[in-house]
């Protein structure tokens, strides 16, 4: 598993700067369909191998200190600060442009009804 997936909250591998990490081993006791299938039996010694192996894979294995994955965690919600404040920004322009353009449609039909009364009108003087 790549570092990054370990590290990322969405997939909730650390919680409280804590990894567990669990291992179910089911050894089955020999038998002879066992026996005969070709599978090796696993000993308590393969298991705490398995286990010391894997330790000190983790150990080796670069790692982020709480205080790096909170300064990150810090970083981003500042800049996801930003980003809200200039959404609510571009709302509120838009909001006030919904509000401007309404109004000048309103403008728009009287204009109109204006124009199409003197053209009426004129028609009528025309006709007399």
């Amino acid at each position: 598993m790549p570092l990054r997936d370990l590290y990322d909250p969405l997939y909730g591998y650390l919680r409280n700067d804590t990894c567990l990490i669990e291992a179910d081993v089911l050894v089955h006791r020999p038998n002879d369909s066992v026996r005969d299938s070709g599978c090796e039996e696993l000993s308590q010694q393969d298991i705490d191998t398995f286990f010391e192996n894997l330790e000190s894979e983790i150990e080796t294995t670069e790692t982020v200190s709480s205080q790096n994955v909170k300064e990150a965690l810090a970083k981003v919600e500042e800049t996801l600060d930003i980003i809200l404040g200039q959404l609510r920004e571009m709302f509120e322009v838009c909001k006030n442009s919904k509000l401007e353009l309404n109004s000048l449609r309103k403008e728009w039909s009287k204009y109109e009804a204006k124009v199409k009364a003197a053209e009426e009108e004129e028609n009528n003087v025309a006709a007399e």
